[in-house]
């Protein structure tokens, strides 16, 4: 069991508990996060820091970064179940409720990552904000959420989506935050046609396993297939003009 630091009580977040079940290191679409977010804030940025990661769920971008490059990576959750799920962590865990503003964590990290977890907060704005509390003056925070608002289906209901985005939203809610030196950029074009399937089957199938269909591919023969595909666009596209998802990255005054 990892050691979590309990700063706040556990608390039922808007995520289903199946999603972190499915959700693991061999997934293309994990992988394809990493490796994009990797080319996009570049590798020099991912050595020797520490980060915080709000919302770390069961610890993805914890092992990941950790296991390719000397950094810490800490993380907060409020999900116990998904925290209890993490493993060969070398940071810390804290199950904590930012809007503490502990006074340990002020201005303590490097780099600050939150990955698919705004698009799942009421007020985005007021939670970015609270969460550059604990980022060092000229730190990185980099955001990825889910694109593009059409999109929206049964998918983003279950797992607790208030909103999808576009590239203008997130730099538009980075510049209202007082960041600077904003890059935004899509990413997962090749995944597009996936999006739409997903959202028809998801209609037209009301019953089924919401989590199961909408995230777990088929098969592996699918999976290795989106890798493929990954390993691609990477190569080809390093800005896509459009994508199944959006990062940005900005720097704290």
């Amino acid at each position: 069991m990892p050691n979590i630091k309990y700063l706040t009580q556990p608390e039922a977040v808007s995520m289903e508990d199946e999603w972190f079940e499915i959700a693991n290191p061999e997934h293309f679409w994990v992988q394809w996060r990493y490796e994009f977010f990797k080319s996009f804030i570049g590798e020099d940025q991912l050595r020797g820091k520490h980060f915080f990661e709000v919302g770390c769920g069961h610890g993805l971008i914890i092992n990941q970064i950790e296991t390719e490059f000397d950094s810490l990576v800490d993380g907060c959750d409020l999900n116990e179940y998904a925290l209890n799920k993490i493993q060969n962590n070398k940071g810390e865990l804290f199950c904590y409720n930012i809007f503490q503003q502990e006074k340990n964590f002020e201005n303590r990290y490097d780099g600050l990552i939150l990955f698919d977890v705004v698009e799942h907060i009421t007020d985005d704005l007021e939670f970015l904000r609270t969460s550059l509390f604990h980022l060092k003056s000229g730190g990185l925070v980099t955001v990825n959420v889910p694109a593009y608002q059409a999109f929206y289906s049964r998918y983003d209901t279950v797992l607790g989506h208030q909103r999808r985005y576009t590239k203008k939203m997130l730099h538009d809610l980075f510049q209202e935050a007082g960041l600077t030196d904003i890059r935004v950029a899509y990413w997962g074009f090749s995944m597009l046609p996936a999006l739409v399937a997903r959202k028809i089957l998801l209609t037209l199938r009301p019953n089924t396993d919401v989590a199961q269909n909408g995230f777990k591919p088929p098969s592996e023969g699918i999976n290795s297939l989106f890798k493929r595909m990954m390993k691609a666009e990477l190569k080809l596209m390093k800005k896509p003009f459009s994508g199944t998802s959006v990062m940005a990255i900005a720097q704290k005054p």
